[in-house]
């Protein structure tokens, strides 16, 4: 488990956040953790065959393309609990290659703010959560 108890934000130093690991990361803190992006691209990408789960915090402003909050790979599992994604380019996960998604109680907005994105069409259980203020 990683668990950032200061509200931050959090940016990382090269490249964006990479989850190569089983972990859980608890983002709840005080305020709840926020995390910024570095440069163009996913803001946490979770490696293939790998689980991870998400405690509260704050997921906000991945930009580019690729500008997805979380890009969750082939055969990941991936539990997001609680907490905020914002202000994204593209999506707020991404998990079009295969992820197994589960989303409680998550705050999803302003997402797909990049004018001409496409999402696929697809299917998600979406648990006591909101979503709103998409393009």
């Amino acid at each position: 488990m990683i668990k950032l108890d200061d509200d931050g934000p959090y940016t990382p130093e090269a490249t964006n956040f990479f989850v190569n690991a089983n972990v859980t990361l608890d983002l709840r803190g005080m305020h709840g953790a926020v995390l910024h992006h570095k440069v163009d691209g996913p803001l946490i990408e979770v490696a293939s065959n790998r689980t991870v789960t998400i405690w509260g915090g704050t997921i906000e402003g991945a930009t580019g393309n690729a500008g997805d909050g979380i890009l969750c790979n082939d055969g990941a599992t991936l539990a997001v609990n609680g907490t905020t994604l914002r202000m994204m380019e593209k999506s707020a996960i991404d998990m079009a290659s295969g992820c197994n998604l589960n989303v409680t109680g998550a705050n999803i907005s302003m997402t797909s703010l990049k004018g001409g994105q496409f999402v696929p069409e697809f299917w998600i259980m979406v648990i006591h959560s909101s979503y709103r203020d998409h393009h």
